[in-house]
C-alpha cells in the first residue's frame, strides 16, 4: 500500500469519525431534540464545562494501569533481492508482545477553547520467546527477549465537547534478543545477541468526543498520522565473531491509535476502564554492513505490530 493510499484512507477514517462525533455533539447540546446535561471541555477530571457553566475548567491527573496483548505477534523484517555476504536474501523476527502499561495523563485549561493534554507510559514486559526465520523458513533459531517501552505525548485539543487534537509523541522501542536455541541450518553462539531500536517522532492529529453529567464520563479519541517518523537500528552477531548491523529513517507507514474510557465521578476524582487499540507499522531502506568483513547489502526493512489494551484508571481533580 503507497504512500498515497494510506493518506487517503486516514484522511477519510478521520472524516468519518469527525462527523460521528459532530452528531453526537449536536444532538447533546439540542441542536436535533433534547440535550444532554453539561459536559467538559476535555476527557479528564476537571469541572463541568457545558452551557452556562464555567468556561475553562480545573485541571486533573489520572493513572492508568492496563494490560496489552498482540496475539497476533510483532514483525521485524529485512529482505533484498541482491547477492548478499551474509549467505541470506531474508531474515524476520516474529514474537509476542505483553505487559502492564503504567501510564499517567494530565490535563489543563489553557483558553476557553483550547485546552492541553500531557500523558507519559511505560510498559512492565512479560518475557517471550521468540523465532527468527531466515530465507522464508529454510533456517531458523529462537532467542528469548527483553523487550522496553515508553512514549511520552503531548496534545492540543481544540473545541469543547467535540475536540480536533494536534501533537507529537516520541516513541521509544527496543527489544534485545539473546540466549538463541534450536538453531537449524543457521552458524550460532550461545553468545549471539540481536537488537532492534526505534526511536519514533510522531506527529499525532485526530479527533476527541466527550459525554459526560454530573456523575459520569465517557470519552473517544483517535489519533495518528498516514507516514512512521522516526529512526530505526539494527544489530544481530552470528556465529559469535560475526554482526550484522545497519540503520535508517522511518520513510513510511502509518500510526493509528484510538482510545475509549468510561469513569464515574467519586468526590474530587474518579475511578473508571478503558481500552486501546495501536497499530504502527514501519518502513525503511537500509544498508546492512558485515562485521567485521568488509561488505554491505541493501534490505528493505519492514516493521508491523497490532496491541490491544484494557485496563483501569484513578483521577483527581484540582
Amino acid at each position: 500500500m503507497d504512500f498515497r493510499t494510506r493518506s487517503k484512507q486516514f484522511v477519510c477514517l478521520m472524516a468519518i469519525l469527525f462527523v460521528c462525533a459532530f452528531s453526537a455533539s449536536a444532538h447533546a447540546q439540542g441542536l436535533f431534540g433534547a440535550g444532554l446535561p453539561g459536559l467538559p471541555s476535555f476527557g479528564f477530571p476537571g469541572g463541568i464545562g457545558g452551557c452556562g457553566e464555567r468556561a475553562c475548567p480545573a485541571g486533573g491527573l489520572v493513572g492508568y494501569i492496563g494490560w496489552m496483548e498482540n496475539r497476533e505477534g510483532t514483525e521485524i523484517s529485512g529482505d533484498t533481492t541482491e547477492t548478499t555476504i551474509f549467505a541470506a536474501f531474508s531474515a524476520k523476527h516474529k514474537y509476542p508482545e505483553r505487559g502492564l502499561w503504567l501510564g499517567l495523563i494530565g490535563s489543563g485549561c489553557l483558553s476557553e477553547q483550547v485546552s492541553l493534554l500531557a500523558s507519559g507510559w511505560y510498559l512492565v514486559p512479560s518475557r517471550q520467546n521468540e523465532v527468527e526465520i531466515y530465507d522464508w523458513g529454510s533456517s531458523r533459531r529462537n532467542w528469548d527477549t527483553d523487550l522496553q517501552w515508553w512514549y511520552v505525548d503531548g496534545l492540543f485539543a481544540f473545541g469543547k465537547q467535540l475536540s480536533l487534537l494536534a501533537g507529537l509523541r516520541f516513541d521509544r522501542y527496543s527489544n534485545k534478543f539473546k540466549n538463541p536455541s534450536n538453531a537449524i541450518a543457521v552458524v550460532s553462539n550461545p553468545n549471539d545477541t540481536a537488537d532492534v531500536n526505534s526511536d519514533g517522532w510522531i506527529p499525532l492529529v485526530g479527533t476527541q468526543y466527550v459525554y459526560a453529567d454530573t456523575t459520569t464520563n465517557l470519552t473517544v479519541r483517535a489519533v495518528g498520522f498516514p507516514v512512521l517518523l522516526g529512526n530505526f537500528k539494527y544489530r544481530e552477531a552470528v556465529g559469535g565473531a560475526n554482526a550484522l548491523e545497519g540503520s535508517g529513517n522511518w520513510r513510511g507507514g502509518y500510526f493509528l491509535e484510538i482510545f475509549g474510557e468510561y469513569s464515574k465521578r467519586l468526590g474530587p476524582g474518579t475511578i473508571g476502564v478503558f481500552g486501546r487499540w495501536n497499530g504502527t507499522e514501519g518502513k525503511t531502506h537500509v544498508d546492512i554492513q558485515a562485521l567485521p568483513l568488509a561488505g554491505s547489502s541493501d534490505f528493505d526493512i519492514s516493521f508491523r505490530r497490532i496491541t490491544w489494551t484494557v485496563g483501569g484508571s484513578v483521577g483527581l481533580s484540582f
